[in-house]
């Protein structure tokens, strides 16, 4: 996920992503005022955040443990962390 996101980040995050998956992450980025990610690149740097990525200009891209974290995050049940 995290290298086919840098190498091609104009694909469609469908194919990364069920449309569960996208609908949650979609909806916590509608939580704090940013755009849905319809972009493999755009999914990519959310689950990125949600791992614990802090998105800032002069951070390099997120690496394999922030999206591992970011993915966990994204499957886990609230209240099951």
């Amino acid at each position: 996920m995290t290298l086919l996101g840098r190498e091609a980040p104009e694909l469609p995050a469908e194919l990364l992503f069920s449309d569960t998956e996208l609908r949650i992450l979609g909806d916590y980025t509608r939580s704090r005022r940013r755009e849905r990610p319809g972009r493999l690149a755009d999914a990519v740097r959310e689950i990125a955040i949600l791992g614990g990525h802090l998105n800032r200009n002069t951070d390099p891209p997120p690496g394999h443990p922030l999206i591992g974290h970011g993915d966990t995050r994204l499957v886990t049940p609230v209240g099951k962390e």
